[in-house]
């Protein structure tokens, strides 16, 4: 029979593995997507960027008061009715997000001028925010059940994938970028 030591430390040592590989790409992308940025945008346009990514941390929040990082507490409660907190907790962000969004649209244009971003990049805010959100709760279910192997490979996806539209979106606009 193994030593039950051994094993934990085991897979331990592949957790590691699979988060530290994941930031180390992810960190990667963002050390060499400076110079294809800042080559391909003003500076203007390129603050404007850093500041949108700013914003979103902060959108991911008041858009959904935060509800859902607590998907990720109540796993470890090992409590019978997971799925349907779980359901609970997805109605209650869906409706905090679509309340607070249609307020924020209301008061889209002073609000944007008040964020100092352009009113077009305002309602990027919207999907990037649920993507985000959808992140987030793919993260609170998997990491508590120890697939650091999917929640490695939905982060590194993710930020590559990001990479690829925006360099996209750059190529198609040619203004207002």
């Amino acid at each position: 029979m193994p030593d039950l030591s051994d094993k934990k430390r085991r897979t331990t040592l592949i957790h590691f593995r699979n988060y530290l590989g994941a930031d180390l790409a992810t960190k990667a992308l963002g050390f060499f997507s400076i110079p294809v940025f800042t080559r391909m945008l003003t500076t203007e346009e390129y603050g404007i960027v850093n500041v949108f990514n700013s914003y979103l941390a902060i959108f991911l929040v008041l858009l959904t008061l935060n509800s859902h990082a607590s998907i990720g507490r109540y796993y470890y409660e090992d409590s019978t009715d997971f799925k349907q907190f779980f359901s609970t907790n997805v109605i209650f962000s869906s409706c905090v997000f679509l309340v607070v969004s249609a307020l924020f649209l209301l008061v889209g244009n002073s609000f944007s001028i008040s964020l100092g971003i352009p009113e077009k990049l305002y309602i990027y805010f919207y999907p990037a925010t649920f993507l985000g959100i959808l992140l987030s709760l793919f993260r609170q279910v998997y990491a508590p059940q120890g697939r650091s192997d999917l929640v490695s490979r939905l982060g590194v996806s993710h930020t590559y994938l990001m990479f690829f539209f925006s360099i996209m979106i750059i190529f198609v606009l040619d203004h207002d970028r």
